[in-house]
């Protein structure tokens, strides 16, 4: 099986038996049980305006409505994806927080300075 939709397909919607199993319970498992991975988006600084940002606002927005008002459960990871090794992360819950940051790097890009792409990924506390 190559792709995930073939996988889904073959097991018939449900678990492959190969599926390890701290991956079928707990809170590995989100609401669509195939969702392996939790929602991303990445952003080239240089990019501008073709950048998702409709997109991540839209997921934010869908995230906040299923957080159901609970403090720490719309959390957003924002991860430089260049070799960074860990540095320069940052976990941020509000949308204006998250925009903002992507604004700075952006406006460091237009000076002509080399800025790395970021990830921004739902963040997932404890995923086992």
């Amino acid at each position: 099986v190559s792709t995930l939709q073939q996988a889904k397909e073959a097991a018939n919607g449900g678990w492959p038996r190969e599926m390890p199993k701290l991956l079928t319970a707990g809170a590995a498992v989100r609401t669509e049980k195939w969702e392996l991975a939790p929602t991303a988006f990445v952003f080239h600084p240089s990019k501008g305006e073709a950048n998702p940002r409709a997109a991540l606002r839209d997921a934010y927005a869908t995230r906040a409505v299923a957080a159901d008002g609970k403090a720490d459960a719309n959390r957003w990871i924002l991860k430089p994806s260049e070799g960074a090794k860990g540095e320069g992360i940052c976990i941020l819950d509000e949308i204006a927080a998250i925009e903002e940051h992507l604004d700075k790097q952006e406006a460091r890009a237009a000076e002509g300075e080399t800025v790395s792409s970021w990830v921004v990924q739902r963040y997932i506390h404890n995923p086992l």
